[in-house]
């Protein structure tokens, strides 16, 4: 097969013994299979922007961060360079998350090399040594559609201790290797847990997708809450790589002790008026706010009842002042107004006064 242009630094640079096939051309890159070091091996050519069909990469590229601050800088001006960086930045990123994954012992393809935007790795075979197949385009038993997810639960928690979250796992990204097992492809998506804003509804929207596609012969596979669980033990630091998840989750209940609130909120208002008191402000100074608390302390420190009573009251107070309706100076009440009205005949006009016509 002749050599793609883009795996030509790969062959100069002995990375590549030849090309082998094309072995699929997915929304965000072209997969080749390679002949490196005397293995079958996988190179994956990433495409321009121009030519990808992913949509809202925002929503997975939150929080990424680059290692110059300059070229982050650049980025967020979306500068010609800046956009230049950010597209480097894209393409490395799935190696980085790979490298980071088989480290942390997820059962991912074995990265090998990153060079000139390609990513070399592992090549995920049959017995056959035929690609293996996706678990979307096998016909799996109830048995084993219960196995794999309990296998897939298990390298989802590896990667989320690791802070990552897939971000589009499917069947689709699920490969069945020669061994039986499944194996997690594709991350150009993924997302680092810690920095994103996005990673949990990710998080819930994978396991939810998984839920239904492996397990909807279980009654009541609906309620199962796998994501939710899953992240509330990541939030609180309560995760291992060995945690077994159940799916029966329900979110933790919180106790609000209003009157303690309340009291709180009342001494800060307390602190904030003696401070505004101190500087003359709002005429604090000259007389005593109508309803204001007072500075006399009593011998018991009141209650957090008695506290919430009070303030409610003033809160009250202030609302009825600023609400009641104000007279306006030199501004007669309706009723006088009509009685002047009535009187104004019977009073002598004011201004010059009238000419008499000359008699004569």
């Amino acid at each position: 097969m002749r050599t793609p242009e883009l795996l030509q630094p790969l062959v100069e640079h002995g990375l590549v013994d030849r090309v082998v096939r094309a072995l699929k051309s997915g929304k965000e890159a072209q997969v080749y299979l390679v002949e490196s070091q005397g293995e079958i091996r996988v190179a994956k050519i990433y495409k321009d922007a121009d030519h990808r069909s992913f949509k809202n990469r925002s929503t997975y590229t939150e929080g990424r961060q680059v290692r110059k601050s300059r070229d982050q800088r650049a980025i967020g001006r979306r500068s010609s360079y800046g956009r230049e960086q950010d597209e480097a930045a894209w393409r490395i990123a799935e190696s980085e998350i790979i490298s980071k994954l088989y480290s942390a012992g997820a059962r991912v393809p074995q990265p090998h090399v990153f060079f000139e935007g390609v990513l070399l790795m592992e090549y995920i075979c049959d017995e056959a040594k035929e690609p293996a197949p996706r678990l979307a385009e096998l016909e799996l038993t109830l048995v084993q559609r219960e196995r794999l997810f309990k296998e897939i639960l298990e390298q989802v928690v590896i990667m989320l201790f690791a802070d990552i979250v897939h971000g589009d796992l499917s069947l689709f990204n699920i490969l069945m290797s020669k061994q039986g097992h499944a194996v997690i492809i594709d991350f150009p998506q993924a997302v680092d847990a810690a920095v994103n804003p996005n990673a949990k509804e990710l998080l819930v929207r994978d396991l939810d997708s998984l839920t239904r596609e492996l397990m909807s012969h279980q009654k009541g596979f609906e309620n199962l809450n796998y994501g939710e669980e899953l992240w509330e033990l990541y939030r609180s630091a309560e995760l291992t790589p060995d945690t077994l998840l159940t799916g029966h989750y329900e979110a933790p209940e919180i106790d609000v002790d209003t009157a303690n609130i309340l009291a709180e909120i009342a001494y800060f208002e307390e602190q904030e008026r003696k401070k505004r008191e101190a500087l003359g402000l709002d005429g604090y100074g000259k007389k005593k706010r109508h309803g204001a608390p007072t500075n006399q302390k009593s011998d018991e420190e009141p209650t957090g009842h008695e506290e919430m009573e009070r303030m409610a009251k003033y809160w009250d107070d202030e609302e009825k002042s600023q609400t009641a309706p104000k007279r306006r100076r030199g501004h007669r009440h309706e009723q006088s107004s009509q009685s002047d009205d009535a009187s104004s005949g019977s009073r002598r006009r004011r201004g010059r006064p009238k000419r008499r016509k000359n008699s004569d």
